[in-house]
């Protein structure tokens, strides 16, 4: 998730590309695994947020999906 001026947006995937959408968190909270934000508007079921490993995501970035455990990632 980004947060610049006001606005949360993360990046969804599209096919092999990631599109910017604009969010409403309702709240977060953080553990042994990081932060982790609940989205109170902006995603409906099935969408599939893309998370980068290394670097960063932009709209329309080419991503190449991979897998860890049962977690779905993007490179």
């Amino acid at each position: 998730m980004n947060y610049r001026y006001g606005v949360y947006k993360v990046f969804l995937l599209n096919g092999n590309r990631v599109s910017e959408h604009q969010i409403r968190p309702a709240g977060q909270t953080e553990d042994e695994h990081g932060r982790r934000f609940e989205v109170a508007d902006g995603l409906k079921p099935g969408d599939r947020v893309a998370v980068a490993i290394s670097g960063e995501l932009h709209d329309g970035a080419t991503v190449q999906e991979r897998s860890e455990g049962n977690l779905p990632a993007v490179r």
